[in-house]
């Protein structure tokens, strides 16, 4: 709808709240002026299938040592 409005891509996504944070709008309104709108798309999307695989990488990192630490805290409870 807001394109049919005559908004820019920018401001669509903006007013749409996708998520997108401001690092990605701003790639999406330098790609409207320099017209490297698929690219810039591809470019996004690899950065946040490598942001969530960083985030699945820290919270399995994290899983064995919260599991020792809540066991201990265990042991010094039953004891």
């Amino acid at each position: 709808d807001n394109l049919i409005l005559a908004q820019n891509l920018n401001q669509a996504f903006e007013n749409a709240n996708f998520g997108l944070n401001r690092a990605e709008l701003a790639l999406i309104k330098t790609a409207e002026k320099t017209g490297k709108i698929s690219e810039v798309f591809s470019q996004i999307s690899k950065l946040r299938e490598k942001s969530l695989e960083t985030q699945k990488q820290l919270k399995k990192a994290f899983r064995y040592p919260t599991l020792v630490f809540l066991s201990i805290i265990g042991a010094f409870l039953f004891l």
